[in-house]
């Protein structure tokens, strides 16, 4: 068990301001609350590619300069002909009710400046990050600094570690089909051993005579088209090849660290996808990917590789990229030393280049946004987290770090809210193959909805249909179309109306038995006055009866809506929602002035910070009575009262001429006639809220239909 550190770093002039001044923490603070940011007095602007004023730098030997240019050289924008360097300390406060913090980390902000092919200006905005760290003493306390990691990730400690923690964990088996295990395994060999050979479990004696033996799965990513080409992988023509025998060296870089990782542990078996599903047989490929559930929950542990960006990448080297800094307190003059920097990466957002180091790999890791990911991290019982800087062990009883981290629990939990929040994000992440879009989250979808209430992407009583584009486009589509985020808006729902759906998933059906209304009723549109509105409200003799959100880009008040059906989907009481005080104009009243100064021209007592909506056309004198304030609800994502589960949402507009806090309001889809007879389009959603006519009572009494969605 050891830890390398870099010698002290030599710095040029420009780069002594990483010897920071403790002094000016508590003005930091002060000035920008919240952020625990310490800006540093360091600018740097160089020409792209050479990056002269850097190179110059470094061949005078200042270490910061050497990395900067280097790594500014491997991250480097292309397109642009010049980078601006800016620096600053990202601290962290462990427990609010404290005033003590932490240091976290070092980032440097990359401004990438240029010219597009017009001519005109273009910039960019990237983070590289630094984790920060120091071996225990006085510096350390100091700044709250983190122990560093050990030089080899297998080390004596990290082992000890992970079996310490495994004692403490009873993981449960389950039988998918009458199976306790996948189909197939590759048997891994002792520690030492340089041969694997794949084993199919159901005609193999040790897996016959028990029930209990351990396996390992891998989670990782394949990486580009060209990387996954070259993946060591079974195919038909190479299957008995590898049930004979294959060398490890035959293997690619991410499964030899894996094998390795395995044999160590002292675990027999291994899964990975590549290897024990036969990948060019379309029939092996469906049948083992409907087993994911039980091959992932049924497992010893996951290895998870955040540290790796593809097959042809490892995850168990740690050649860093460092340098360290020496550290006086101005504050207390008796707390001298270092710490060291450690290049993690090139970050593209802000926020993924100050998040803490576990979650950075949960969240914003390139191995995060892979579309497998996330059941096989959700239906793991126990997880090896493999990321840039450090292991950490995750259990049901929560996480372990390298180094004894201190980590933020709550990024850690196991399967307990994959819906809305984790559909939501799953509809974010990337899958190499469109059509894995169901199989890829199948497996925990099936588990959490055993009771019959999931199919092929389908969550009764349909919540899925109620999707919001954060994007919208014009494709008539359901949410697993999208290459981008949705929304899924309502819970906690009853189901209005009864569901059949048929066939497989490329070519299956969705039959709705419920209500169908047409829409033949006045639609007055609204837009925001930032012009990102798209929502239209439904009115029939000037009362309100719902609110209407379309999938399209943009409403004019030139479309027809002769066409379009009501399908009422669920229902929801009232109680517990928030309201937001909104304000309504009409287009009429602005005369021609600038939206934005929209408060100077229109007579209405409201408060001035009021979001303001506009309606557009011109409406009748019933309407222009009507109340001008209406309200935007807010509902809580969570479990009651729980204050960890309150995430707010907004976006569908209610009016609030009338009492809110009783009734019951009704949920559902706008449907389009497809030119096919009988068959639909999904075109958007709607909400009634229980005021006027709108509500449940609505839809009571109107006659019943099917509607089947193509």
């Amino acid at each position: 068990m050891t830890t390398t550190l870099p010698p002290l770093a030599h710095l040029c002039q420009r780069c002594s301001v990483l010897e920071f001044y403790d002094s000016d923490i508590p003005r930091a603070l002060e000035e920008h609350p919240g952020l625990f940011r310490l800006k540093l007095d360091y600018f740097l602007l160089d020409i792209l590619p050479n990056l002269s004023c850097l190179a110059e730098s470094s061949y005078g030997g200042c270490d910061f300069c050497s990395i900067l240019k280097n790594a500014i050289r491997r991250f480097g924008q292309d397109s642009f002909d010049q980078v601006l360097v800016s620096i600053f300390y990202q601290w962290h406060r462990p427990d609010e009710s404290r005033l003590a913090v932490r240091l976290r980390s070092l980032v440097a902000e990359l401004l990438w400046i240029g010219y597009d092919e017009k001519g005109d200006h273009s910039s960019l905005s990237t983070w590289l990050r630094f984790d920060i760290d120091s071996p225990p003493g006085p510096c350390a306390q100091w700044l709250g600094l983190q122990s560093p990691p050990w030089d080899k990730a297998l080390c004596t400690d990290n082992l000890e570690m992970i079996f310490n923690r495994f004692e403490r964990s009873n993981p449960v088996r389950i039988s998918l089909n009458g199976a306790t295990y996948p189909t197939r395994l590759i048997d891994v060999g002792i520690k030492g051993t340089d041969s694997c050979r794949l084993v199919e479990t159901k005609s193999d004696p040790i897996f016959m005579q028990s029930s209990d033996i351990q396996y390992a799965t891998l989670s990782y990513c394949w990486g580009s088209p060209e990387q996954s080409s070259r993946q060591f992988k079974t195919e038909t023509s190479s299957l008995q090849e590898r049930i004979c025998g294959f060398s490890f060296d035959q293997t690619s870089p991410i499964l030899q660290d894996a094998i390795r990782v395995t044999q160590t542990l002292g675990i027999r078996y291994l899964w990975v996808d590549a290897v024990c599903i036969i990948q060019d047989d379309k029939q092996d490929w469906y049948r083992e990917s409907s087993q994911i559930s039980l091959i992932f929950q049924n497992a010893t542990l996951t290895i998870c590789t955040p540290a790796s960006t593809s097959c042809q990448e490892g995850f168990l080297s740690r050649g860093w990229t460092m340098t360290r800094i020496k550290f006086r307190s101005r504050i207390n003059k008796a707390v001298s030393g270092s710490y060291t920097l450690r290049l993690v990466g090139e970050m593209n957002d802000y926020f993924h280049a100050t998040a803490d180091g576990l979650s950075l790999a949960l969240t914003y890791s390139h191995w995060a946004t892979r579309g497998w990911t996330l059941q096989e991290y959700e239906l793991s019982q126990r997880a090896l987290m493999f990321t840039r800087t450090k292991l950490h062990v995750i259990t049901e009883h929560g996480v372990q770090s390298e180094a004894n981290e201190t980590v933020d629990m709550s990024e850690c939990t196991r399967g307990t809210s994959f819906l809305p929040g984790n559909l939501e994000n799953y509809s974010t992440m990337k899958l190499t193959h469109r059509s894995d879009k169901f199989p890829a989250i199948s497996g925990l979808a099936s588990r959490l909805f055993s009771g019959g209430a999931y199919y092929a992407g389908h969550v009764l009583p349909h919540i899925d249909l109620f999707w919001t584009s954060v994007l919208p486009l014009v494709e008539n589509l359901n949410w697993a179309s999208r290459n981008h985020p949705v929304r899924f808006d309502f819970l906690d729902v009853r189901a209005e109306c009864r569901v059949d759906l048929f066939g497989g998933i490329e070519t299956g059906d969705l039959a709705l038995h419920g209500t169908v209304v047409p829409l033949i009723a006045h639609v007055q549109l609204l837009a925001s006055v930032d012009g990102n509105g798209k929502l239209c409200r439904l009115v029939e003799d000037g009362e309100y009866i719902a609110d209407l959100s379309f999938d399209w880009n943009e409403i004019y008040g030139g479309e027809t809506f002769e066409d379009l059906f009501l399908v009422l989907i669920g229902s929801r009481n009232i109680e517990g929602l928030s309201w937001e005080p909104i304000r309504l104009v009409y287009e009429h009243e602005l005369v021609d002035k600038p939206e934005e100064k929209i408060g100077e021209y229109i007579n209405i007592t409201v408060d001035i910070t009021m979001a303001t909506f506009v309606v557009r056309g011109r409406p009748n004198a019933a309407s222009l009575r009507r109340e001008r304030v209406i309200h935007r609800v807010h509902y809580h994502r969570g479990h009651g009262n729980d204050k960890g589960g309150g995430m707010m949402q907004d976006h569908l507009i209610y009016d609030s001429c009338q009492d809110h806090t009783a009734g019951t309001y009704a949920y559902g889809i706008i449907d389009q006639l497809a030119p096919e007879p009988g068959k639909y389009f999904r075109v958007g959603v709607f909400l009634s809220v229980p005021r006027e006519r709108g509500g449940l009572k609505y839809f009571r009494g109107r006659p019943m239909g099917t509607v089947e969605i193509i």
